[in-house]
């Protein structure tokens, strides 16, 4: 007991020096009756921010949760923010396990939000990031991040959710507040949440346990949920039509992007049944349309709004933020004005961007502007036009210097014009230039990092 109070001493002053916000737990929880509590240490916040052993939110629970003391551990390094975990269970029909990080980079408040439900306190970790504030940890296994505007407008959610991942690729929900489109909807007053399932693959009744799972999550710590609207991309676009299909009490609208579609043979992962009780809007490149319309021509005989939007690009998901907000407008309208869903242009040009590449005599140079982990590509910071200009084409063979080396790639047009382990680039609905091994990992081959200088030699 003792511990515990110099614990929570120290942890006061340092949290008070750097301006966040306190709750005093241990304070509160000790006008509780002792059957009420659980003892000491059951909330632990470490340096490396690693959930200690049986504590991961893969293990077995107790299902009454029972309200814990408090005890934190604070050293220098950590004075001012680090990462901490914890576990937390809510009683119910299904027991919730939560294990988080909690990290504070911004200065609006912040800190650790506490909340009571019932006989359960539950610690929620967060960031707090200008007007938005950054909540990220687990739920029975499945990593979750959820994002709350401080102007959010009351019951108005937004999950996107990501298709396939192989195996072997970070198990995290990633929720980047950079994407234009994530700041679109965090400015009109929705919350966005991100899972990545108990593990990665492609299970689409276990995925719709984990999506229950973070909407009971948010109905609990954040607020009611009044909407919900799903979008899934790849092989989540055909869980989001499934659920739309089988599990309408979910959300209240989905948005399939590039789905993948097959009307007749149940065994497979792709198949649906065209019956969607949900409106929907189906987002997918003119090169893999023929699917997504013979969805909707089948499901026209279902009184639910259903809408085809074909993306005038060739390709697999190659659209752009401003193509996935103008579908999201589209549903949003149907959901709350009742206007009519119906066949579109799905097409929109992002709007014009510096680049920065450097023309030299022998070849275009610019740079890595990010990557993607989960799949192994590099994302460069070219425009196709400044490749056209080059004298390059599609379906020619590029020299790129990357990594110390030079690479002889496609300059093709989507990821299957290659065969497995052999290179292809090419430009995206975003106007930059996708560099892939596909089916293996560009970034790990090359060893590229964002940053890293890359150059396209001139045929």
């Amino acid at each position: 007991m003792v511990d515990d109070v110099i614990y929570n001493t120290i942890a006061r002053e340092a949290m008070t020096a750097h301006g966040v916000a306190i709750n005093d737990l241990h304070a509160l929880t000790t006008t509780f009756d002792e059957d009420q509590v659980q003892g000491t240490g059951r909330y632990i916040f470490y340096a490396e921010g690693e959930c200690p052993p049986g504590r991961d939110g893969r293990g077995g629970g107790r299902s009454k949760a029972l309200i814990p003391k408090w005890r934190s551990t604070v050293d220098k390094s950590r004075a001012s923010g680090g990462e901490g975990s914890g576990k937390k269970l809510l009683s119910g029909s299904r027991v919730l396990q939560l294990c988080g990080r909690f990290r504070r980079e911004t200065c609006i408040g912040g800190g650790m939000k506490f909340l009571a439900v019932g006989l359960a306190l539950i610690g929620v970790h967060l960031t707090v990031l200008s007007a938005t504030t950054l909540y990220e940890g687990t739920i029975n296994g499945a990593p979750y991040a959820v994002a709350v505007p401080t102007d959010w407008t009351a019951g108005k959610v937004f999950f996107h959710v990501h298709g396939w991942r192989p195996a072997t690729s970070p198990h995290e929900a990633n929720l980047d507040l950079e994407d234009p489109l994530y700041q679109k909807l965090l400015a009109a007053g929705w919350v966005i949440g991100r899972t990545a399932f108990w593990e990665n693959g492609v299970d689409h009744d276990a995925h719709t346990l984990a999506l229950r799972d973070l909407k009971a999550w948010i109905e609990i710590e954040i607020g009611p949920i009044e909407m919900l609207i799903l979008e899934g991309e790849s092989t989540a676009g055909t869980l989001v039509l499934r659920i739309a299909e089988q599990d309408p009490d979910l959300a209240d609208g989905v948005i399939a992007l590039g789905p993948f579609i097959d009307l007749n043979d149940t065994e497979l992962d792709t198949f649906v049944t065209a019956k969607p009780r949900l409106p929907a809007v189906l987002l997918t490149n003119i090169s893999e349309i023929l699917d997504d319309l013979e969805y909707v021509t089948t499901g026209a005989a279902m009184d639910t709004p259903l809408a085809l939007r074909p993306v005038l690009r060739p390709g697999h998901m190659n659209m752009n933020w401003l193509e996935r907000w103008k579908s999201f407008l589209a549903l949003e309208a149907s959901l709350t004005g009742g206007e009519p869903l119906s066949f579109a242009n799905g097409t929109y040009d992002v709007p014009a961007r510096e680049t920065g590449t450097e023309t030299l005599d022998d070849g275009l140079v610019n740079a890595v502007t990010a990557v993607n982990v989960y799949y192994g590509n590099a994302i460069l910071g070219f425009h196709p036009a400044e490749l056209t200009a080059a004298g390059i084409s599609q379906g020619d063979y590029i020299d790129i210097e990357a990594g110390g080396k030079t690479w002889s790639v496609l300059y093709g047009v989507t990821y299957g014009d290659v065969d497995q382990g052999e290179w292809v680039a090419f430009p995206t609905a975003d106007d930059i230039v996708l560099l892939v091994r596909y089916h293996e990992s560009a970034i790990e081959t090359a060893d590229l990092s964002v940053g890293d200088r890359v150059k396209i030699m001139l045929p």
